[in-house]
Protein backbone atom coordinates (compact mmCIF):
# COMPACT_ATOMS: atom_id res chain seq x y z
CA UNK A 1 0.00 0.00 0.00
CA UNK A 2 1.46 3.35 -1.02
CA UNK A 3 1.09 6.34 1.29
CA UNK A 4 2.45 9.83 0.64
CA UNK A 5 1.53 11.68 3.83
CA UNK A 6 -0.40 10.97 7.08
CA UNK A 7 -4.13 10.50 6.60
CA UNK A 8 -6.18 13.36 8.00
CA UNK A 9 -9.34 12.20 9.73
CA UNK A 10 -10.81 15.58 10.53
CA UNK A 11 -13.46 15.58 7.80
CA UNK A 12 -16.85 14.92 9.40
CA UNK A 13 -18.08 12.75 6.51
CA UNK A 14 -14.97 10.59 6.69
CA UNK A 15 -15.20 10.40 10.48
CA UNK A 16 -18.72 9.02 10.14
CA UNK A 17 -17.50 6.50 7.58
CA UNK A 18 -14.65 5.34 9.76
CA UNK A 19 -16.92 5.07 12.77
CA UNK A 20 -19.19 2.76 10.80
CA UNK A 21 -16.32 0.73 9.41
CA UNK A 22 -14.61 0.50 12.79
CA UNK A 23 -17.74 -1.26 13.99
CA UNK A 24 -18.06 -3.41 10.92
CA UNK A 25 -14.54 -4.50 10.04
CA UNK A 26 -13.26 -5.80 13.40
CA UNK A 27 -16.45 -7.77 13.96
CA UNK A 28 -16.07 -9.43 10.59
CA UNK A 29 -12.34 -9.90 10.91
CA UNK A 30 -12.72 -11.81 14.18
CA UNK A 31 -15.28 -14.16 12.65
CA UNK A 32 -12.99 -16.97 11.56
CA UNK A 33 -15.89 -19.15 10.39
CA UNK A 34 -18.49 -16.73 9.01
CA UNK A 35 -21.89 -18.01 8.02
CA UNK A 36 -22.32 -18.38 4.26
CA UNK A 37 -24.43 -15.75 2.54
CA UNK A 38 -26.78 -16.71 -0.29
CA UNK A 39 -26.33 -14.24 -3.13
CA UNK A 40 -29.48 -13.18 -4.99
CA UNK A 41 -30.09 -14.26 -8.56
CA UNK A 42 -27.98 -12.16 -10.90
CA UNK A 43 -30.87 -12.02 -13.37
CA UNK A 44 -33.25 -10.54 -10.79
CA UNK A 45 -31.14 -8.36 -8.52
CA UNK A 46 -33.60 -7.05 -5.90
CA UNK A 47 -31.54 -3.98 -4.98
CA UNK A 48 -29.44 -1.26 -6.52
CA UNK A 49 -25.89 -2.57 -7.12
CA UNK A 50 -23.26 -1.66 -4.55
CA UNK A 51 -21.01 1.09 -5.91
CA UNK A 52 -17.39 0.09 -5.50
CA UNK A 53 -14.97 2.96 -6.09
CA UNK A 54 -11.40 1.70 -6.26
CA UNK A 55 -8.70 4.33 -5.81
CA UNK A 56 -5.54 3.25 -7.64
CA UNK A 57 -2.13 4.55 -8.63
CA UNK A 58 -0.75 3.07 -11.85
CA UNK A 59 2.77 3.20 -10.41
CA UNK A 60 1.74 1.32 -7.26
CA UNK A 61 2.56 -2.44 -7.33
CA UNK A 62 -0.01 -3.08 -4.59
CA UNK A 63 -2.71 -1.60 -6.82
CA UNK A 64 -1.59 -3.81 -9.69
CA UNK A 65 -1.78 -6.83 -7.42
CA UNK A 66 -5.24 -5.81 -6.25
CA UNK A 67 -6.79 -5.42 -9.70
CA UNK A 68 -4.99 -8.52 -11.02
CA UNK A 69 -5.32 -11.02 -8.18
CA UNK A 70 -8.05 -9.84 -5.80
CA UNK A 71 -10.67 -7.98 -7.81
CA UNK A 72 -11.40 -10.80 -10.32
CA UNK A 73 -12.54 -13.18 -7.55
CA UNK A 74 -14.84 -10.49 -6.14
CA UNK A 75 -16.28 -9.86 -9.60
CA UNK A 76 -16.88 -13.58 -10.05
CA UNK A 77 -18.58 -13.95 -6.68
CA UNK A 78 -20.74 -10.82 -6.63
CA UNK A 79 -21.27 -10.21 -10.35
CA UNK A 80 -23.94 -7.63 -11.10
CA UNK A 81 -24.29 -6.81 -7.41
CA UNK A 82 -21.20 -4.62 -7.85
CA UNK A 83 -20.89 -1.43 -9.87
CA UNK A 84 -17.12 -1.02 -10.10
CA UNK A 85 -15.31 2.19 -10.96
CA UNK A 86 -11.57 2.85 -10.95
CA UNK A 87 -10.43 6.28 -9.78
CA UNK A 88 -6.88 7.40 -10.40
CA UNK A 89 -5.16 8.74 -7.29
CA UNK A 90 -1.51 9.76 -7.78
CA UNK A 91 0.30 9.12 -4.50
CA UNK A 92 3.67 7.70 -5.59
CA UNK A 93 6.25 10.45 -5.10
CA UNK A 94 7.73 12.13 -8.18
CA UNK A 95 5.69 10.05 -10.63
CA UNK A 96 4.28 11.73 -13.72
CA UNK A 97 0.54 12.44 -13.79
CA UNK A 98 0.41 11.67 -17.52
CA UNK A 99 -0.84 8.11 -16.92
CA UNK A 100 -3.77 9.48 -14.92
CA UNK A 101 -4.64 11.97 -17.64
CA UNK A 102 -4.55 9.16 -20.22
CA UNK A 103 -6.81 7.09 -18.01
CA UNK A 104 -9.31 9.93 -17.61
CA UNK A 105 -9.24 10.56 -21.36
CA UNK A 106 -10.01 6.88 -21.95
CA UNK A 107 -12.84 7.07 -19.40
CA UNK A 108 -14.33 9.91 -21.43
CA UNK A 109 -14.31 7.47 -24.36
CA UNK A 110 -15.88 4.65 -22.36
CA UNK A 111 -12.70 2.57 -22.01
CA UNK A 112 -11.37 3.55 -18.62
CA UNK A 113 -11.07 0.05 -17.19
CA UNK A 114 -9.32 -1.23 -20.30
CA UNK A 115 -6.86 1.65 -20.17
CA UNK A 116 -6.23 1.07 -16.46
CA UNK A 117 -5.21 -2.54 -17.11
CA UNK A 118 -3.08 -1.55 -20.11
CA UNK A 119 -1.29 1.14 -18.09
CA UNK A 120 -0.53 -1.34 -15.32
CA UNK A 121 0.87 -3.78 -17.87
CA UNK A 122 2.93 -1.10 -19.63
CA UNK A 123 4.35 0.59 -16.54
CA UNK A 124 4.83 -2.40 -14.25
CA UNK A 125 5.16 -5.52 -16.40
CA UNK A 126 6.94 -4.43 -19.58
CA UNK A 127 8.46 -1.40 -17.81
CA UNK A 128 7.98 0.93 -20.78
CA UNK A 129 7.77 4.70 -20.62
CA UNK A 130 4.65 6.49 -21.86
CA UNK A 131 6.37 9.84 -22.29
CA UNK A 132 6.69 9.62 -26.08
CA UNK A 133 3.74 10.38 -28.34
CA UNK A 134 4.50 7.25 -30.33
CA UNK A 135 4.16 5.05 -27.26
CA UNK A 136 0.92 6.70 -26.20
CA UNK A 137 -0.55 6.33 -29.68
CA UNK A 138 0.41 2.67 -29.64
CA UNK A 139 -1.64 2.20 -26.48
CA UNK A 140 -4.58 4.06 -28.02
CA UNK A 141 -4.46 1.79 -31.07
CA UNK A 142 -4.30 -1.30 -28.83
CA UNK A 143 -7.64 -0.31 -27.27
CA UNK A 144 -9.21 0.83 -30.53
CA UNK A 145 -9.38 4.43 -29.34
CA UNK A 146 -9.50 7.36 -31.73
CA UNK A 147 -6.00 8.84 -31.57
CA UNK A 148 -7.04 12.38 -32.44
CA UNK A 149 -9.82 12.41 -29.85
CA UNK A 150 -7.41 11.17 -27.18
CA UNK A 151 -4.90 13.88 -28.12
CA UNK A 152 -7.67 16.46 -27.93
CA UNK A 153 -8.77 15.30 -24.46
CA UNK A 154 -5.21 15.76 -23.20
CA UNK A 155 -4.48 18.97 -25.12
CA UNK A 156 -7.72 20.67 -24.09
CA UNK A 157 -7.13 19.93 -20.42
CA UNK A 158 -10.40 18.00 -20.03
CA UNK A 159 -8.65 14.83 -18.90
CA UNK A 160 -6.40 16.77 -16.51
CA UNK A 161 -9.39 18.63 -15.06
CA UNK A 162 -11.20 15.33 -14.37
CA UNK A 163 -8.08 13.90 -12.75
CA UNK A 164 -7.62 16.96 -10.54
CA UNK A 165 -11.30 16.94 -9.56
CA UNK A 166 -11.04 13.31 -8.44
CA UNK A 167 -7.81 14.08 -6.59
CA UNK A 168 -9.37 17.00 -4.71
CA UNK A 169 -12.34 14.84 -3.73
CA UNK A 170 -10.01 12.09 -2.48
CA UNK A 171 -8.11 14.57 -0.32
CA UNK A 172 -11.37 16.07 0.92
CA UNK A 173 -12.48 12.73 2.32
CA UNK A 174 -9.02 12.04 3.73
CA UNK A 175 -7.63 9.53 1.22
CA UNK A 176 -3.89 9.54 0.70
CA UNK A 177 -3.04 5.92 -0.01
CA UNK A 178 -3.71 3.25 -2.60
CA UNK A 179 -5.39 0.89 -3.11
CA UNK A 180 -8.42 2.00 -1.11
CA UNK A 181 -12.06 1.06 -1.67
CA UNK A 182 -15.15 3.15 -0.95
CA UNK A 183 -18.46 1.28 -0.97
CA UNK A 184 -21.77 3.06 -1.65
CA UNK A 185 -20.00 6.39 -1.00
CA UNK A 186 -20.26 5.60 2.72
CA UNK A 187 -17.91 2.81 3.75
CA UNK A 188 -14.17 3.36 3.60
CA UNK A 189 -12.22 0.10 3.34
CA UNK A 190 -8.48 0.44 3.91
CA UNK A 191 -7.85 -3.28 4.43
CA UNK A 192 -8.39 -4.37 0.81
CA UNK A 193 -7.47 -8.01 1.34
CA UNK A 194 -9.71 -10.48 -0.47
CA UNK A 195 -11.10 -12.01 2.74
CA UNK A 196 -11.91 -8.66 4.34
CA UNK A 197 -13.65 -7.26 1.27
CA UNK A 198 -15.56 -10.50 0.72
CA UNK A 199 -16.91 -10.45 4.26
CA UNK A 200 -17.89 -6.79 4.08
CA UNK A 201 -19.58 -7.23 0.72
CA UNK A 202 -21.45 -10.30 1.91
CA UNK A 203 -22.75 -8.30 4.85
CA UNK A 204 -23.83 -5.40 2.62
CA UNK A 205 -25.54 -7.76 0.18
CA UNK A 206 -27.31 -9.48 3.05
CA UNK A 207 -28.53 -6.16 4.44
CA UNK A 208 -29.67 -4.90 1.06
CA UNK A 209 -31.47 -8.17 0.31
CA UNK A 210 -33.35 -8.04 3.63
CA UNK A 211 -34.35 -4.41 3.07
CA UNK A 212 -35.65 -5.22 -0.42
CA UNK A 213 -38.03 -7.92 0.84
Amino acid sequence: MHVRRPIMLMNLWLFACLTTMTTMIPALARDTSPHPVSLPSQEHLPFKPISMDIYIDFYCPHCHDFVTNILPSLKEKFGRALNIQYIGLPVVENASTLAFEMYEAARLEGKGEEMAHLLFETLQITRRSIQSIEMRESLYHTLGLDVERMHEHLKSGRAKARMEQQFRHALKIGLDMTPVVVLDSQYLVIDTSADNLRLILEELVSQKTKHSL
